[in-house]
Parts: structure tokens; C-alpha cells; sequence
């Protein structure tokens, strides 16, 4: 090899770097995944302790230690890591991490080259998009070895339907609040996002009534709040926040559930009509949950001829169309066969089948869904009450084939609902 080849090179970022040990422990490797030259985020600032930077340094014996410094294209410091290389050859274990730096360091060798992953400190964060450069120090000489880019991604913002099948989510965030202050003056700009503003505090701020641009008192820090107002919803929606950067409120508890579940039941005791309970699910559209709806549109028509109650998008791509009757309508005769209440929405759905098939192009894009999200489509009926049947005839209904059509009673909703408070803290 060459004598003036680089010492060291910057390999990538990655958000999964983790050690596997051999057989023999004296040899180690790395799990790398999706090692790649940029980072692409909704928000910024952009908290970056999720992240490993990964760098080849070759012969690190004639290293006792190595400073990595990082910065973004102002200039300006993310961070700092002096690693200490002096490790006695019977060990194999991660390196331990100097004084001046917090972050988590760990080496795997080979013959010539050594791949050093360095995890981001908590401290780390890249307030705009830019560039991340990285520079070997060497008798306070900074010598450049890479850079990897930040970029923001567009988000849209969320639409009704979107906002009900979130809210059908078990685990669905109800609000964050991320804190970003400067370590100099000590101002802190504290934000609450969520779908639907809630009390605050005299410190804290409601996310869509952020300023155009935020400056500490000292100015050591400033950024553009665009990407935190554009961006939030996004994250809301994927569920992708990290618990490292804010709090996160969960838009359920045990204790919600329990309290739904009450309103629900009591609700159904009152024999409504069906634009109440029409209205009820709109609501609370936590009772659909084991559709995991993707997209929950209400009173979703197919063209000009019919009109669903419901269409649920489900995560696995079934399109569900919804018909809901009343509760306290009866299912069986006294000598237990079907009514002709009940058969007539088994009709109806099959009718909106039908035409739905005949025009599925056309009712999809009235519906603003993308034809390749749906893989196969089913009709729903939910009508009445599982006590207004015998017990023997209500099996043998709910055990019949009905086609594309599944049957749900008000009480299939409810012991669903029942069975996720039971499960709830293994979610």
C-alpha cells in the first residue's frame, strides 16, 4: 500500500450497526443495515442519536487514540469523539469512550482495516437541512475524510379519513412535545403537536402557532420552523417518534377503553337509531381497530346509485364496505330462521359489490384511493344484538357462508373492544 494513501475514510451512516461474536471470541464482525450517504427527514432540527456513522481506519495499531470531528456546512460543531485505541489483544470487547466524548464506540478488525461504527450523542442535532462533514484530527489539523447529506422530505398533510383510521390505532400518538434549547443561554423553545391542540402550559407552544424562525436570546442557536409545522403530522401518522427526542402521550389508556367500553354498551341498551350509532363510530372509530384501517371514509358513495354507512382501507389491502343497521333489530323468527330485516342489507352490500366491481376505477378515485393499495375487497354487515337470538340459531348464522359479506353484531364490536383492554399492555 501506498505511503501517502488516507489513513482513514468515512463509510456511511446507518440506523442499525450491532456486534456479532464467532465461536471463537477472539473474532467478531458487524451487522451493518442500509449503510447509505444521506439522511432524509420530516422535521427539522433533526435529533441525530439515532444514527451511527461508520468510518475504515487502516492499521490502528500506530493510533493510541483518534479524534473524529463532526460538523454541518456553517461550520458549526455536531460533535466531537476521541476513542481510545489501546486495547490488549485477548480482548474483543467494545471500546471504552474517552472523557470528552458520551457516545457508544466499538470496533471489529481484520488483517489491514478496521471498520469504526460511532454512535450520534444525544446532544447531537442538525437543525436545517446541510451537509454533515467529517474530519480526522491530527495535531489540531482537521483533515476532511467525508461527508453525508440531510435532506427534508415533503409531507402532506393528512386528510379526514387518515385522522380516523389513525385514531383506530391501539398504540396512535394523541401528543408530543419535543424541547429544543441552547446549552449557552439556556432558552428553551418548548413544542406540543398532535392531531387536535390540547390545554397548554404558559412555556409551551402549540405547534401550528410557531413562529417563521426561531433565534435563542445569545444566537447560538436558529432555525427555520417550517419543517417542524410541515413536518409533524407525518410522524404522528407512522408513529415513528423517538422516544430519545420527546414525550409522547398515547392517545389510549386501559382506563379510556374501559370508559368507552361503558358508553358503548350503554348506548347500544338504549335501542338508538341508526344515525346515532352512525355517529357514535365516527367517533370512535378505536371500535374498528381489527380492521386496521389505513383509511376510514364515512358515508363513502359508490357514483350516484348507493351510499355506504363506512369503507375502511385495512393495512393488508382489503377494501371493507360498511353497512350498519339498527341494534335492536331482530335476526331470527321465533322458529329461529332469518328475518326479512336481516336479509335486506346482505342484499343491499351485495348490490354495492356489484357495482363497485363493474366501476372499480372510476369509485376509487372518487375515493382518492390508489388502486394498487386494494388487493381484494369485502362487504360488512353489522346489525343486531346477540341477546335477541337463541343461542343455537345465533351459531348457526354467524357460522354461515354469506360470500364476500362477513356478519358482525353490536356485540362482536364490543367483545373485540373487550378482548384489545384485556391485551392492551402487551401492545
Amino acid at each position: 500500500m501506498r505511503n501517502d494513501a488516507p489513513v482513514m475514510a468515512f463509510l456511511g451512516i446507518s440506523e442499525n450497526v450491532s456486534q456479532s461474536v464467532n465461536v471463537d471470541e477472539r473474532f467478531s464482525s458487524l451487522n451493518i443495515l442500509n449503510l447509505r450517504m444521506e439522511i432524509i427527514s420530516f422535521i427539522f432540527p433533526l435529533n441525530l442519536s439515532n444514527f451511527f456513522s461508520l468510518f475504515a481506519l487502516y492499521d490502528i495499531e500506530k493510533f493510541d487514540e483518534i479524534k473524529i470531528i463532526c460538523k454541518d456546512n456553517n461550520q458549526k460543531q455536531v460533535f466531537s469523539s476521541t476513542i481510545n485505541t489501546m486495547i490488549s489483544k485477548s480482548e474483543n470487547d467494545f471500546l471504552e469512550e474517552s472523557d470528552t466524548s458520551i457516545m457508544e464506540s466499538f470496533i471489529s478488525r481484520n488483517s489491514f482495516w478496521m471498520v469504526i461504527p460511532i454512535q450520534f450523542p444525544q446532544n447531537a442535532i442538525m437543525m436545517e437541512p446541510g451537509k454533515l462533514i467529517f474530519y480526522l484530527r491530527d495535531k489540531n489539523i482537521d483533515y476532511e475524510i467525508g461527508s453525508a447529506n440531510c435532506f427534508a422530505a415533503r409531507a402532506r398533510p393528512l386528510s379526514d379519513d387518515q385522522i380516523s383510521a389513525l385514531k383506530s390505532d391501539p398504540t396512535a400518538i394523541k401528543h408530543i412535545k419535543f424541547i429544543i434549547g441552547c446549552n449557552k443561554c439556556k432558552e428553551e423553545l418548548k413544542v406540543i403537536a398532535g392531531l387536535t391542540k390540547p390545554e397548554l402550559s404558559k412555556d409551551e407552544i402549540w405547534v401550528e402557532d410557531l413562529p417563521n424562525n426561531f433565534e435563542c436570546k445569545c444566537k447560538n442557536i436558529s432555525f427555520n420552523t417550517s419543517y417542524i409545522k410541515n413536518g409533524y403530522q407525518h410522524l404522528i401518522n407512522e408513529n415513528i417518534f423517538s422516544k430519545k427526542s420527546c414525550t409522547i402521550t398515547r392517545q389510549y389508556e386501559r382506563k379510556t377503553l374501559r370508559s368507552l367500553l361503558f358508553q358503548y354498551s350503554k348506548t347500544l341498551n338504549q335501542n338508538p337509531k341508526e344515525e346515532i350509532m352512525q355517529k357514535f363510530l365516527e367517533k370512535h372509530t378505536i371500535l374498528f381497530h381489527f380492521f386496521s384501517p389505513l383509511r376510514i371514509i364515512n358515508k363513502a358513495p359508490i357514483l350516484s346509485k348507493y351510499v355506504t354507512d363506512f369503507v375502511i382501507l385495512s393495512k393488508n389491502g382489503t377494501l371493507n364496505l360498511i353497512e350498519i343497521e339498527k341494534p335492536d333489530k331482530l335476526i331470527t323468527t321465533k322458529k329461529g330462521r332469518r328475518t326479512s330485516d336481516f336479509n335486506h342489507p346482505f342484499d343491499q352490500v351485495r348490490d354495492w359489490l356489484h357495482h363497485f366491481k363493474n366501476h372499480r376505477f372510476t369509485v376509487l378515485d372518487e375515493w382518492g384511493i390508489n388502486t394498487k393499495e386494494v388487493t381484494k375487497i369485502k362487504g360488512i354487515v353489522i346489525y343486531g344484538r346477540d341477546h335477541n337470538c337463541k343461542e343455537d340459531d345465533l351459531l348457526k348464522i354467524k357460522s354461515s357462508d354469506f360470500g364476500e359479506i362477513i356478519f358482525y353484531t353490536y356485540d362482536d364490536i364490543a367483545n373485540s373492544l373487550t378482548s384489545l383492554i384485556q391485551d392492551f399492555d402487551d401492545i
